[in-house]
């Protein structure tokens, strides 16, 4: 079973009950009577290969909890229970790649093992991407920050690692693959590096600021992530960078952080990352700069805050 964990959602108790007795012959299984069930276990954090969903529930559909499963988990595969009257629907997730495929009711008990085992076959498919990126351009892209923030500071006195510190406000918010958005503040952090020298020393407060900086560096960025978008598999990375501005409680319909879309929270941290930081180079003090946007405790989320606090002191940021 290799640790891998199965979860069937469904708001028939005997489905539940015949699938259950199936599948754990072979898998490491767990059910949720109904969507909130379901939902509510994902929430908790477990790690599920797959996840196969009853497409007709009360409440919540199963082709809603795989498109919200999608932004939370990439990983993880989901698979559609449907009957033969939705099987059209069905077809239609998967072409719109809400839904690895399906699983048409009934079923015999070798087509259901067939069918996890085949999204458990893909989940192990889209592992091993993951872990090629995570292995290879994350390492590349933050070798390449250094580089610039260190030429950086030999021309400005001081840098700030958007990177690092984004992904430990992401440990910090417990959210998974946190290298993720540190790949994504890298890229934020480069089109700084690379912008024009007249709007570094701008942004770092060696001439005084004006209105034009914000455009010719947005300008700057979004021709570089151009070219970074002809790089495979770049286009999440990119569309955190893209995300607008937006209030925490806007993209958080609950406190936990999962209930929102992960390109959307990538995006929140990374505007505050970026506030940050340039509040933080064009003062010099890091503290006054966290003050600055603590005063908007209703714009940013009070735990990213926090954290914030604590790591500016534990990676000796935080001076005034």
């Amino acid at each position: 079973m290799d640790g891998l964990k199965v979860l069937i959602i469904d708001d028939d108790t005997r489905v539940l009950g015949v699938c259950e007795d199936a599948l754990s012959q072979h898998f490491e299984v767990e059910v949720a009577e109904g969507p909130r069930a379901g939902l509510t276990k994902i929430l908790k954090g477990e790690n599920y290969a797959v996840v196969v969903a009853d497409l007709m529930m009360s409440g919540i559909s199963g082709l809603e909890i795989l498109r919200r499963l999608k932004e939370w988990s990439p990983l993880t595969v989901g698979i559609l229970f449907s009957g033969h009257s939705d099987s059209e629907l069905a077809l239609r997730a998967i072409n719109g790649g809400e839904a690895y495929r399906y699983i048409r009711k009934p079923c015999t008990e070798q087509q259901l093992v067939g069918g996890v085992q085949a999204g458990l076959d893909y989940h192990h498919l889209l592992s091993c991407q993951q872990a090629f990126l995570r292995d290879t351009l994350a390492p590349v892209l933050q070798l390449v920050g250094t580089q610039l923030a260190s030429m950086q500071k030999e021309l400005y006195g001081r840098t700030f690692p958007m990177g690092r510190f984004v992904r430990l406000l992401a440990e910090a918010l417990e959210l998974t693959e946190a290298w993720e958005f540190e790949v994504a503040a890298t890229l934020a952090a480069l089109g700084w590096c690379t912008a024009p020298k007249d709007v570094q020393r701008k942004l770092h407060g060696r001439v005084p600021g004006d209105s034009t900086v914000a455009l010719t560096l947005g300008f700057h960025e979004s021709r570089l992530h151009e070219s970074l978008a002809r790089i495979g598999r770049m286009h999440d990375y990119l569309e955190m960078l893209r995300q607008p501005n937006r209030a925490w409680q806007l993209i958080l319909p609950g406190d936990h952080p999962l209930t929102a879309s992960r390109l959307q929270i990538g995006g929140h941290l990374l505007h505050f990352a970026r506030q940050l930081a340039e509040l933080t180079l064009r003062n010099n003090c890091s503290e006054t700069a966290l003050r600055s946007l603590k005063a908007r405790r209703d714009f940013y989320h009070p735990k990213m805050l926090e954290a914030a606090e604590g790591i500016l002191v534990s990676e000796g940021l935080k001076r005034g």
